[in-house]
């Protein structure tokens, strides 16, 4: 509701309902609304809520709201600065979908570095250690989620 449709109001409703219960994908939807003021007035961005409902959302295992948390706490974006700190919180999210990517099973790792250096997705993957480079293809014949893939192709 809140993107594809852009009924705003809806949708911040129907998130903070979902937030209040604890669902993790709201809270860290909330927090990306939060961090970019998507629907709000330009100076209606606040990074620490962000943070925050980063950090909540993480806290039941969302992990991307980890890594992103991970990176706003190494930039000092919303939250007081910690290079070791962020370090920490990104080392959990990769740890965690290293985790992932084991129970799913069939996964295979690979590093792809192109001629400039920067990381170079091996088709449909899984962020594996994403901060450092390396990738995990996905299990084979497995689909994307429809919203994702929805949301891949609009983007």
């Amino acid at each position: 509701m809140f993107y594809c449709f852009e009924n705003r109001k809806l949708g911040a409703e129907l998130l903070g309902a979902a937030a209040r219960r604890g669902h993790g994908e709201a809270l860290y939807s909330m927090a990306i609304i939060q961090f970019n003021g998507s629907g709000l007035p330009k100076d209606g961005r606040n990074l620490q809520a962000g943070a925050q409902l980063c950090a909540r959302a993480a806290s039941r295992g969302h992990n991307d709201a980890l890594r992103e948390l991970g990176h706003c706490v190494s930039d000092g974006y919303g939250v007081r600065r910690s290079l070791s700190g962020g370090r920490r919180l990104l080392i959990q999210a990769n740890f965690r979908e290293l985790c992932a990517a084991v129970a799913n099973g069939g996964a295979r790792f690979a590093a792809a570095r192109g001629r400039s250096g920067e990381c170079k997705p091996l088709g449909p993957h899984m962020c594996l250690l994403s901060d450092y480079g390396c990738h995990v293809a996905g299990a084979a014949g497995r689909r994307a989620h429809a919203a994702n893939a929805f949301l891949a192709g609009w983007y």
